[in-house]
Order: C-alpha cells, then structure tokens, then sequence
C-alpha cells in the first residue's frame, strides 16, 4: 500500500513537471506569436510612412534587430502572469490543470487584444503626430475629451480600425482556442538537479527578456538610437516602450532637482549662460523716450495649426493665404523658424512663460504666478492685458491658469457667443472671425489705454469645419502634394480649405485694423502652434519644414525698425518676444533667452529650437541633443537637410540648445 501510494506521489510530481514545462512550451509559442505581430506592426509603420530611405537598407535591417529587443521586453511582461501562474502546476498538480489552463486561455486573448488595440492606435497616431504614443496622448484625457473622439470618429476611419481589429482578435481567439484546448505535456525524464539547473536557466533568459539587455544596464530609451536617420529611430522602440517612458517623464517632470546641471552637461549656471552667449535670464528694453510717451499696443496672435508649408504653397490656382497675401509684402515674414513645441497647449505655455515644462496648466503648479509670463513686463507698464481664446476657457484648466499669469481679464467662447449671437462654431469653439471681430472692438475702447492681448485660434482643426457663411476661395492641391499625401483626398481639402479660410480672417482682420486710428500703434506678431502633419510626409530631408511656423510682424510706421532686417535667419518661438519687448516696451524688466530677431549685432547666435531636442541654424542640425547617438544634419545647397559628419559648429549648435533647456528648467525647477 505505501509502495502504491508512493509511486501515485512520484507520478504526480512527474505530471506536475510535464504539466509545468508544457505550459512554457505554449508560453514560448505566445512569445513568438507576439513578437510576429509587433514585427509586423513595424513592417506596417515602413510601408506607410517610409520616405527616402535609400542607402540605410542595413540600418533598417538593424532596426528590426533592436527593435525586437524592446519588443521582447514588453511581451515579456505582458505574459508574466502566464509564467507565474505555471508555478501552480509544482503546488496543485492535475487537480489545478483545467482552471490555470483556463485562466491563461482567457488572459493571452486578452492581453493579445489589448496589444493589437495599441499598436493599431499608434499606426493612426503617427499619421498626425509623426512619433510613436508620447507625452501628447494625456492630452485625450486632459484635452476636449469629446471633441477629440469626434475628430478621430471624422479623420481616422473608424470603422475600417474597429473592423481590422476585430478581424485579428477573432483570428486570435480561434488560434489561442486550439492552443488551449487541451492539456499541455511535455513528459521530460530529468533527474531533480537538471530539473533545478533547467528551471533556474529558463527563468534567467526570462529575467533577461523582462530587463532586454544581458549587460549591466537594461534596455533604455536611448538605445533607439541606431542611425543618423530621424525614422529609422521612430521606427526601432514599440508604442508600448515610448508611452511608458512618456509616462515617466510626465510623473518627474515637475519634481524639485537639487540640481539641472548635471542633467544637461554643464558644471553649473555660469557655464550654461557662456555657452548660450547670454549674461542672464533677467534682461531691462534700454530706455527710449518715443515709446515712453507712445507706448503701442501689442496683439500675439497664435494661428492654430499654421504651417510654413502651407503658406509656401499660396499661388492664384492654390490659394491657402487669401487676403493675407496681399499684406505679406509690408510685413516681416520669417521663415527660416520652427514652434517651441508640436502640441497646442505646450506651445502656448512656452510662449506664455519660457517653460520647457510641460503641461504647467494640468500641473499643482496652475496657480502660480511667474515673472517669465510675458504678460508681466506690460502689465508692470501699466497696459491692460488680456487672453483671448475663440475656444473654451476650461480647455486644460486655462481659466484657473489665467489670472495668476498677470492678464487682467479673458475672453472665451461663452463670452463670444453672447456679444455675437450669430455667431456659428465648430467643435472646438466660435469661428475665428469673431475672435479677430471682438478684439479690433477691443483694441478701440480706452485709446488712451495701451493694450496687450495673447490670442489663440481654433478653427483650422479637424474635423476642418467651415461657417456656412464662408465660400472658399480656389484651391486645388498641386500634383506633387496629391501624389504622397497621408490622407484622404476630401481630409485633404478640407485642410487646405480650413488653412485659407482662418489666413483670410486674419488679414481681414489686419486690413481694417490698418484703416482704423488703433492701427497707426498697433503691433501685431503672429505664428502657428505647431505644424499640421496630416497631410503632408516629411523626411529628414525637409526635417525643418515638417516643425515649421512662420513668424510674421506687422509694425506701423512710426515703430518699425530704421534698418533693413535679414528674414531669412533660423529662429523659432524662443525669439518671438525678445524681439517684442524692445520693440515695445521702454526701460521694461522681463525674463527671456531668446534673440531679438531685429538685432543686427547678434545674427550669430540665432537658431530654432523644437521641443527641447531638435536645434537648426542657418546650414546645421542637430536632431536629439541628449540622447547617446544623437543625429547631426547639414543643409544641402539645395535647402535638403542630409545626415553628416558632427563638426564643431554642431557640437556649438548642441551646446547652445542644451544651455537654453537647461537655463529654463534650472529657472521653473526653483519655482516649484
């Protein structure tokens, strides 16, 4: 009997073993499985959006090498349930097979599900922000949560995504059924210590999966970079990996350092200052007694989604600019220049406050106040200031944000829809014409009160929706556009259609502002919040078109500079108000790093700087400043930007960009 009974025990340890290494056999299939679907997402992203590759075939081969490695790492701990609920085989045995079997048929479909959701999701992604699951995908949680699932149910096809997906979760489902439908055995004769040394091993190379490094370090971020090619290294890491370093980044954004230096290579504040080439962040406009007794009023105008591109393209058969182009000629039109961001509400707050901090208004830290707020140096002038939006105040807190940054009063939708009842609007707010109608009414009251207003437009955003009052202008999409574009042709379209229609309302705006007495000292400076990427593929070849915004100064006579000013220079939004102060503002404090764009004296040290990571001046680029392989680009006299060589003018351009990221962030980490 005790015989009987110790074979039933030593049978059931052996049922236990094949039961547990049959589970991992299965687990080994769902990783291959996994790692076939991420490839071919990658596959995916090539085909679409792959432009000019030609000479990285071996980095794009390199690129499915790394990238299976990130992508190891992520289904790695997608199936560690499956790993650890395999353990219960060794405590339960038979008697557990069916229910762990069912818990990991269930799971796997699941989780697999879950995962062919995500990376459809970032194929759509990119197509709008050219980048896999960053930081901006908050902003569907933080943003116009509504407006924003209209604009994806209106741009993206909804129901062809939701029919693909569907499509594989059901070929999954029935795959996983057969895989699952009965007990998994694999019947090994190994003796106790191979089965120990066997477990021991099988769980180190999957520790080694869950790190996706066998060095001292696991797999980071940076190791993305593997060529001098800006897509080649979108395209290594998964959505999964850049959304958890998103997420990261986002939770230690706003948390107080002892110390920024460190992080950006400089020893300390002075270093940081010399390379930029500025003596602090605190600056004085020198003392000027024509604008002491005739201080002009200031309108910012932020265009949404105004590209360069777009405008570069205005001619009699496209017509993108309407009245706006017969004003382009008596105005300072810069570009040669990029946003500060390619989000709206991170763009607005580095042009509002300098921070490279992003998003302040979702932050704890909405309700301070700080002196970099460009509206503090008119405000201590004794202008009225004010924020004027055709969206709505709520938008990312704004309305909490606002009065704590010196701007006496704001004007949203609500306000706008009662002072114009007729008014039509979109989802995101009233049509903009009754922004720039509102503020020209503004602008007249209280003459002898100079004035300063932040203005942020809405209209040209999808789902590209137009007043029924408003007829289009001609525009017919050139052949070279129509050949490669991301988009549907009537998206398309509509995008130009928008474009013209938000350029048209703003020179309309200017020219009756021009006939008015308040034209005669306004000035008025506008820019685009970020480029629109829907329409239009961009390679590293036009990596500067595709981060573009023009800057555009309308300055009365009696304001204007007395010398002839160089627009062809690289500059981005960074420089926007230290060109406005001086050229407003008499023997006024303010915080700035940027260049004044009218100074002659300071043409060498002007660039354009995107997102904190990309910096171009007139002939060089430097594309990730602080990653371990960072890309280095030169501009071809045919204005195509090719990988090259790092010179020392790179290794200067880096430094400058660097210095400036780290100025800021040492100035708003004290703050907070």
């Amino acid at each position: 009997m005790k015989t009987r009974v110790l074979m039933d025990a030593v049978k059931q340890k052996h049922k236990a073993a094949w039961l547990f290494w049959g589970s991992q056999k299965r687990l080994l299939k769902l990783l291959a499985l996994a790692l076939f679907l991420f490839a071919l997402a990658r596959l995916a992203l090539l085909w679409r959006f792959g432009q000019n590759l030609q000479g990285y075939e071996k980095d794009i081969v390199w690129a499915f090498v790394v990238g299976a490695r990130y992508d190891l790492l992520v289904i790695a701990y997608m199936f560690l349930p499956i790993l650890l609920s395999s353990w219960f085989y060794w405590v339960k045995g038979e008697a557990w097979e069916l229910p762990i079997r069912r818990f990991q048929y269930y799971y796997a479909t699941f989780i697999l599900s879950v995962a062919m959701l995500v990376l459809l999701i970032d194929q759509e992604y990119y197509t709008y922000f050219q980048s896999h699951l960053n930081v901006f995908v908050f902003a569907f949680f933080e943003d116009d949560t509504v407006n924003i699932l209209r604009s994806i149910w209106s741009d993206h096809s909804p129901g062809l995504f939701l029919g693909i997906w569907l499509l594989l979760t059901l070929g999954l489902r029935q795959l996983l059924r057969v895989w699952f439908g009965r007990p998994a055995l694999l019947p090994w004769q190994l003796s106790k210590g191979i089965m120990v040394l066997c477990l021991l091993l099988w769980h180190a190379l999957y520790f080694v999966a869950l790190r996706g490094s066998f060095t001292e370090f696991p797999l980071l971020i940076d190791d993305a970079s593997i060529s001098d090619n800006t897509f080649v290294n979108y395209l290594t890491p998964n959505a999964f990996f850049t959304f958890k370093e998103a997420f990261k980044e986002r939770n230690d954004l706003f948390e107080p350092k002892p110390s920024v230096w460190r992080l950006y290579g400089f020893a300390n504040k002075k270093e940081a200052l010399e390379a930029l080439g500025h003596e602090d962040l605190h600056k004085k406009t020198p003392p000027n007694d024509f604008l002491a007794a005739h201080p002009p009023n200031v309108v910012f105008v932020i265009m949404e989604s105004m590209g360069t591109d777009y405008l570069r393209m205005h001619s009699q058969q496209c017509n993108t600019l309407g009245c706006l182009a017969d004003l382009l000629p008596e105005m300072y039109v810069f570009l040669n220049t990029t946003s500060a961001q390619n989000g709206t509400i991170p763009t607005v707050e580095e042009l509002l406050l300098n921070s490279p901090l992003h998003p302040i208004t979702q932050s704890r830290h909405r309700r301070t106040s700080f002196e970099s707020s460009v509206a503090y140096p008119f405000k201590q002038k004794g202008y009225l200031t004010g924020f004027l939006t055709s969206g709505k105040l709520a938008w990312q807190n704004l309305e909490e944000f606002l009065p704590y940054q010196y701007f006496d009063f704001q004007v949203g939708r609500s306000l706008l829809r009662k002072r114009y009842p007729q008014a039509e609007e979109n989802d995101w707010g009233v049509y903009d014409e009754f922004l720039f109608d509102y503020t020209l009414e503004k602008l007249q009251e209280a003459p002898e009160k100079p004035k300063f207003f932040f203005l942020l437009t809405t209209t040209n955003h999808t789902p590209f929706r137009l007043p029924s009052t408003y007829d289009p202008l001609p525009v017919s999409i050139p052949d070279s556009i129509r050949r490669v574009m991301l988009t549907e042709p009537d998206m398309a379209q509509r995008s130009f259609y928008n474009y013209q229609y938000a350029a048209h309302q703003l020179g309309l705006f200017l020219k009756r502002l021009k006939e008015s007495e308040a034209g005669k000292r306004t000035i008025v400076v506008i820019t685009g919040d970020h480029n629109n990427l829907m329409v239009i593929p961009y390679d590293d070849s036009r990596l500067m078109a595709k981060r573009s915004v023009p800057i555009i100064f309308y300055i009365p006579e009696d304001y204007r500079p007395k010398h002839a000013v160089d627009v062809r220079v690289p500059a981005s939004h960074k420089d926007i108000f230290a060109t406005i102060f001086p050229l407003a503002l008499a023997d006024a404090d303010y915080w700035s790093l940027g260049e004044n764009l009218f100074d002659t004296t300071r043409t060498r040290h002007f660039f354009a700087l995107n997102a904190g990571t990309t910096a171009f001046d007139r002939d060089k680029a430097v594309v990730d400043i602080r990653q371990q392989k960072t890309v280095y680009l030169h501009r071809q006299p045919t204005g195509k930007w090719q990988a090259a060589e790092p010179t020392a003018e790179h290794e200067r351009l880096r430094r400058r960009a660097l210095a400036y990221e780290a100025l800021w962030h040492d100035f708003f980490n004290s703050r907070f």
